[in-house]
Formats: C-alpha cells, structure tokens, sequence
C-alpha cells in the first residue's frame, strides 16, 4: 500500500507568488508592476486506476496605491483518471481587485472559465461559465523581507448548483513575496 502521507501531501502542494513592494506618488510604472504565480499537483492510484490533476495560474498586477491594486490572471487545469479514460481541462481569466488595510485585505475576483460538459457520458462540449468572487484574506509575515503566508476565503456570488462547481466557498493558501 502506497504511503497514504506522500498521497496526501501531494493533494495539499499548492503555491502562489507575488511580487509586490510600496509604492508613493514617485513610483515609476514599472515599480507598480508586480507579477506572480499559483499551481497545484493531485495524484494518485488504486486498484482501478490512476488520478492526476496539474494547474498554473499565473497573473500580473499593477499598483495603484499602496493599498489599492487590480491585475489579471490566467488558470489552466488539466485531469485525467486512466480507469474511466477520461481527459480534460478548464481554462480562462480573472481579472482582480484587492485592497490592504495593514494585514487584512479584501478581494474581488471575476472568473470567466471554459469547462467541459457531459465529460462522464463521452461528449466533450464546453460551455463558459462566470464566477464573481468577494472575500477577505489575512497575511502574516513570514521571515525577514516582504514575504508573507496569506489565508483566504472567496465567496461567488453567481453560485448556481450544477454549473460545474461544487460548492460557492473559495479556500485559497499562498506565500507572497
């Protein structure tokens, strides 16, 4: 049997980063630019088959004030389960808003994503599908410098059951730089 531990730390290994420094009103454009990255890796197997799921979300970000930023990314997941045969993959952008008030933040996201339909009956089509996310995160610093663990949870406030999400609760933990 397959160490349940290693299973499980591979489901949890999810990263992001983000560059971001203070800016004033003498900031160049360039240091208002922050750029950064998320993605994740599942996978494992049983007497049936194998499970494995990748994704990137890369983004860009640009400061307005030193409180206030908007930016947008791009998210890519890839699945497959070698039991059932069964390969696809959800793409798309999400523009953001996020706003600092010392530790707190507040977040506003819009997710425009493609996403398979019927996948389990053989038809592949894909429809697009929205999420319009609001929530509030908390960033603890971690070590010397700018870096920082950040905790936060997202509520989508289109959340409709059956539209290819199971649930309207977003959980997201990153490390920021």
């Amino acid at each position: 049997m397959k160490n349940p531990y290693l299973i499980l730390l591979a489901v949890l290994i999810s990263f992001a980063s983000i560059a971001q420094v203070d800016v004033d009103d003498k900031s160049s454009w360039q240091e208002r630019i922050y750029k950064g990255g998320g993605g994740g890796f599942s996978a494992g197997s049983n007497n049936n088959g194998k499970f494995l799921s990748i994704s990137l979300s890369p983004f860009v970000g640009y400061m307005i004030t030193s409180n206030f930023s908007a930016g947008i990314g791009v998210t890519y997941q890839y699945t497959s389960y070698s039991d059932i045969n069964l390969k696809y993959s959800i793409y798309g952008v999400n523009p953001y808003l996020r706003y600092n008030i010392q530790q707190l933040f507040l977040m506003g996201e819009y997710n425009y994503l493609s996403i398979p339909t019927n996948v389990f009956g053989g038809i592949n089509e894909r429809v697009f599908r929205d999420r319009l996310l609001f929530g509030i995160g908390y960033a603890v610093p971690a070590g010397s410098g700018k870096g920082k663990l950040n905790v936060m949870a997202l509520y989508d406030v289109l959340y409709k059951q059956g539209q290819g999400f199971s649930s309207p609760v977003v959980i997201r933990v990153f490390v920021s730089f």
